[in-house]
């Protein structure tokens, strides 16, 4: 009788433990917004978010010491303009769904980058498609032409813009982050 209690209990705690090991065996589909606020869908496991969640913690500890640095660094070099601040914007994670399995993950993963392709060439028909309709119906279509063009250039230039502030504020992110680790270091 206790030979059978004792297996009993030695079976229920084996159970228990795969149930625990394979609880923590779940991958979430996480989108991961950069600084300048474009995502990218990701699959992690518990262990890697929570990777992931101490280190933008990190970064919004310095964040706005790191804007400040790049700012300064960005007016000694006599770059055109303001530093453009509220463009970098802090790093940040949303979980949006949790699987069993890294490849149900994946699935779901590749399914939405299908889905946002399509809905992409769909937009550029519908787009290319209205151009068409105010082509015929503007008589003056070499001022939009220019004026589409100067559009284009000013939505170029500011991209380009931002790119070069996001190096001086990853520069200075990566300098304040190598900062507190030595100081970390010497304390220990």
């Amino acid at each position: 009788m206790k030979t059978l209690l004792r297996l009993s209990l030695l079976l229920l705690a084996c159970t228990c433990s795969l149930g625990v090991l394979q609880a923590s065996e779940r991958y979430s589909i996480v989108k991961v917004y950069d600084q300048l606020g474009e995502s990218e869908d990701q699959v992690l496991s518990q262990s890697e978010i929570r990777e992931l969640q101490q280190e933008i913690l990190l970064e919004a500890r310095f964040h706005m010491l790191a804007i400040n640095q790049a700012a300064r660094e960005w007016d000694a070099n006599e770059e055109d303009g303001s530093f453009p601040k509220s463009s970098i914007q802090r790093r940040r994670f949303i979980k949006t769904a949790t699987y069993p399995s890294h490849s149900d993950a994946m699935d779901v993963v590749r399914k939405r980058e299908e889905n946002s392709a399509r809905f992409a060439e769909k937009k550029a028909e519908r787009e290319k498609s209205s151009k068409n309709k105010n082509k015929n119906k503007s008589s003056n279509s070499s001022s939009s032409k220019d004026r589409d063009a100067k559009k284009a250039e000013r939505a170029e230039a500011r991209m380009k813009r931002k790119q070069e502030a996001l190096e001086y504020y990853s520069s200075a992110m990566d300098n304040l982050k190598q900062e507190a680790a030595e100081k970390a270091a010497e304390k220990e």
